[in-house]
């Protein structure tokens, strides 16, 4: 840091201009000590990620519910950061300390983050890690409330920032006492819906926080007039404008820009590690396809990158006028929480859309296989191979499946995965020797069934849609002796479940097909919603971008209709590697039409000079450019 020694709380110094309190020694940018905390934010949804893989419905679910309560703790301590903690000094180096450990303490509760359900996939309870969430929720809003309540102290003069900062402070002791409460709602006896309360609090004082004293003026709102009700809550909390209450000249839009490009960050790493997974599995070959893929994954995270800081640079020229209006830039602060939502999301549709792709080139492979012995005219079923046929057959799947089993074995990131492993290998060897003894063919072309369901779903396994319970598995695993002839070769192994496990497979990619489409298309819809608060003011070649924008964005979100067609439809839509290319090339052309208008700037006819005191025509068109 600058100083050579740390003061004990911040100082503040009387600005005679303003007549208000302002910090001495404050940094006007984003301090290294908040920068890191960010980075705390994304290891947390980096770890869950990992342990919760967001490919079906109850892990989507998941995903969003600790997002959520990750996302208002990381707010609400931005929100001081920005506002107050701009200061190096020994309280808030300790309360940042603090801020830390909370993070942490989210990551050892995140392997058994259920919410709505009583036991984890290994049927452990999981009330007590509910029990221990809350606490660290508790504990958090009251350091939050200290930190608030030592900034009153040095505004203790000031009435009007006294009130507003009295009103935080308490704000997060009642937080605070409302997590304590939720320590003992939380029980094994019956499935509790109280954890919701973690969710309604969170928005209270994010919303609380946001925009406490952001106006001195009455409030004008329809929705006011349409529920009047709301007037003598609402106007106390947001009347009462100060200087330090407001982000003027504070690095907020800075703070959220850096969450934003560290958030996309992750999704590379995403991206890095789906390569890993096609570089490391000799079932996926780097064909022209999974290249082609990837290249469209880099860049749909390119422009991600790029339109929602083009829209940014756009702010630039314009902060003064957003900072003027109060209210508007806090709900600019606001909207990030359903972009940052959003964007995580498509990043891991972005992730298993990789991996899928890979899978369904594979896949083509074993059709071709199956073509070659079966169809046309079914020459396993009827009857017709020869010996040497059969012996063909069996060394065709004894190379396939080693591969793909010892592929998934590499790969696999669960306990479940891993026995299904172990299960597929000791199914498949033994389904071979049927293929050498023909008194029987009917077990012979059973044991072909075996093998090529094992090739498919193990395939799926590596792509991460893999359906496997535990509980099935260990099931699996007690078999002692193996009769291609009973049912239990595989459990439930009948033909219709055995159709069932791969509907519910395809099912996986239908759920990361829809969230995917709408996740991008909204990000792309709340970036033109951010550039449109940024700039109050707009001209014509403004309008026409954020317009265009939208509908691009809505473009995007109505691609997930496609899963509304037929089931067969569908799956043969998704089975050619369209999806990524095609997102691609509409997030590049909300990037032409953002940036089209610079060049357009650059070669109109130069102003020319009608006075000494005037800009020149070079003055006027960089100024045209800064403002495109």
């Amino acid at each position: 840091m600058s100083k050579a020694h740390l003061s004990l709380v911040p100082t503040y110094a009387i600005d005679h201009d303003t007549r208000s309190l302002s910090p001495v020694d404050e940094h006007k940018e984003t301090t290294d000590a908040e920068l890191f905390y960010d980075l705390f934010f994304v290891a947390n949804l980096t770890v869950f990620t990992y342990i919760h893989s967001v490919s079906d419905l109850s892990s989507l679910q998941q995903y969003i519910a600790f997002f959520c309560i990750l996302w208002f703790t990381w707010y609400s301590v931005a929100l001081f950061d920005v506002r107050f903690s701009n200061v190096d000094c020994l309280t808030n180096r300790i309360g940042k300390a603090f801020h830390f450990c909370f993070m942490i303490g989210f990551a050892s509760v995140g392997p058994m983050f259920k919410v709505g359900e009583l036991e984890d996939d290994r049927h452990r309870p999981v009330v007590h890690y509910f029990r221990t969430l809350t606490l660290i929720l508790m504990a958090s809003r009251l350091v939050l409330a200290l930190q608030y309540f030592q900034t009153m102290w040095h505004f203790r003069r000031q009435q009007t920032s006294r009130r507003s900062l009295m009103l935080l402070a308490g704000c997060y002791i009642m937080a605070a006492a409302i997590y304590l409460g939720l320590f003992f709602a939380f029980t094994n006896d019956a499935e509790s819906s109280a954890w919701i309360v973690w969710y309604v609090v969170g928005i209270m004082e994010s919303l609380l926080a946001t925009f406490v004293a952001c106006t001195s003026k009455h409030l004008n709102s329809w929705i006011l007039d349409l529920l009047p009700w709301l007037t003598p809550i609402i106007t106390p909390l947001a009347i009462g404008k100060t200087h330090e209450l407001s982000f003027k000249h504070t690095h907020l839009v800075q703070r959220m820009s850096l969450l934003t490009l560290i958030i996309l960050g992750e999704g590379a790493i995403s991206v890095a590690k789906q390569c890993q997974v096609i570089a490391e599995a000799s079932t996926f070959t780097w064909n022209v396809v999974n290249i082609v893929i990837i290249a469209c994954a880099v860049l749909i995270l390119y422009f991600m990158y790029m339109i929602y800081f083009d829209w940014q640079r756009l702010e630039a020229d314009a902060d003064e006028t957003i900072e003027s209006r109060s209210i508007r830039q806090r709900v600019w602060a606001f909207i990030h929480f359903f972009l940052h939502l959003f964007m995580v999301l498509s990043v891991q549709g972005l992730k298993l859309g990789i991996t899928w792709s890979a899978a369904m080139q594979e896949v083509k492979t074993l059709n071709s296989i199956n073509q070659q012995w079966v169809a046309p005219g079914a020459r396993i079923y009827d009857s017709v191979l020869s010996e040497d046929d059969w012996h063909d057959v069996s060394d065709t799947w004894s190379q396939v499946l080693g591969d793909i089993t010892t592929d998934q074995g590499y790969i696999s990131s669960s306990m479940a995965d891993g026995l299904d492993t172990v299960n597929d290998i000791w199914q498949y060897q033994h389904a071979l020797e049927y293929f050498d003894d023909l008194s029987n063919v009917t077990n012979s072309n059973r044991a072909y069934e075996l093998c090529n369901y094992t090739a498919y779903t193990s395939i799926f396994t590596i792509a991460g849609f893999g359906k496997n319970s535990l509980d099935t598995e260990l099931e699996e695993y007690s078999i002692q002796d193996f009769d291609i002839s009973s049912s239990n070769w595989t459990v439930g192994g009948d033909d219709a479940e055995r159709l069932h496990n791969m509907v519910e497979i395809v099912g996986k990619f239908h759920l990361t097909y829809i969230y995917f489409c709408v996740s991008i298309g909204m990000v792309v819809l709340l970036c033109t919603a951010l550039g449109y608060l940024s700039r109050p003011t707009r001209e014509g070649y403004h309008r026409v971008r954020l317009n265009y924008s939208g509908f691009a964005g809505l473009a995007l979100c109505l691609l997930a209709t496609n899963a509304l067609r037929n089931g067969d439809l569908f799956a043969r839509s998704v089975a050619e590697p369209w999806l990524l290319p095609t997102t691609m090339a509409l997030l590049f052309s909300v990037v032409i039409v953002n940036n089209v208008k610079l060049t357009w700037h650059t070669n109109r006819p130069a102003v020319q000079r009608t006075s000494d005191s005037g800009p020149s025509g070079d003055d006027l068109v960089l100024r045209d450019m800064a403002l495109a």
